[in-house]
């Protein structure tokens, strides 16, 4: 995913939820048939200010709350037309047996795994900057959150 997918006449992705602990880490993206009415972007704007100050560092995360959990609570909130990717980094591929299973019960999520956290950071930088913020382009800040052992939990409208 790029930010050429703008180019297309395509509507940007909508960043649903951000999941980071030093196991596994997860961006979760949906995309619309239609743009949306700025929600979207005032919910990024809120994204990047936190993981810029690191502002929700999540009691839920280090307590085990775990990818499964994470992805039932944006499946019951994404809408369902939308289409749904999940890049996960799970260095190593450790992603539990119950989350495995959850993906493949849910045909509409896509799945992408970089092949490390290196190439993972730099799907989340896309995806954000394809959703449309200059502020995730080209600024390093926003990734630094992400980039460290500290659990962060983020999804939107929570």
């Amino acid at each position: 995913m790029t930010a050429d997918t703008r180019s297309l006449g395509a509507p940007p992705p909508e960043i649903w939820g951000v999941y980071h602990h030093p196991a596994d880490s997860a961006i979760v993206a949906a995309f619309a048939l239609v743009d949306g009415n700025g929600r979207a972007r005032a919910a990024l704007d809120e994204l990047i200010a936190r993981l810029e100050t690191q502002a929700n560092q999540s009691e839920v995360a280090r307590d085990g709350f775990g990818l499964t959990r994470f992805f039932e609570g944006l499946e019951r909130r994404i809408p369902n037309e939308q289409r749904v990717i999940a890049v996960i980094d799970d260095q190593p591929a450790g992603t539990g047996d119950k989350t495995q299973h959850w993906l493949a019960d849910h045909a509409r999520w896509q799945v992408r795994r970089p092949a490390n956290h290196a190439s993972w950071l730099l799907e989340v930088q896309s995806l954000l900057c394809a959703a449309g913020t200059e502020r995730a382009c080209g600024h390093s800040g926003a990734l630094a959150a992400l980039n460290t052992t500290t659990p962060f939990l983020w999804t939107q409208g929570r």
